[in-house]
């Protein structure tokens, strides 16, 4: 009976020298894994950042691209009356 105990008494020794024996310091490669997910974190934020400006940027390119359609077309309608008011010029013309 006192061997049961005397091994309790050993594991609970045991239990409490390796729980205040353990260091608090962080490793290298603690360090290093907290220095590498600051890396991704950084890098996930940029890319996020980068994706988010080019959006803005095609966002304004449609609406430039939309507006020089049309002042294409607006271009293109003045050159057809254009076009027209000379065809009926010409053919007044060759009437007289």
């Amino acid at each position: 009976m006192w061997i049961k105990s005397l091994l309790a008494v050993l594991c609970l020794a045991l239990i409490l020298g390796v729980s205040v024996g353990c260091k608090t310091e962080e490793g290298f490669a603690e360090k290093a894994g907290k220095a590498l997910d600051k890396a991704v974190d950084e890098t996930k934020d940029a890319v996020e950042e980068a994706g988010e400006e080019i959006g803005e940027g095609a966002e304004e390119l449609k609406e430039d691209m939309k507006d020089a359609g049309e002042e294409i077309g607006d271009g293109a309608a003045e050159v057809m009356e254009e076009v027209e008011d000379a065809v009926e010029d010409t053919a007044d013309a060759i009437k007289k």
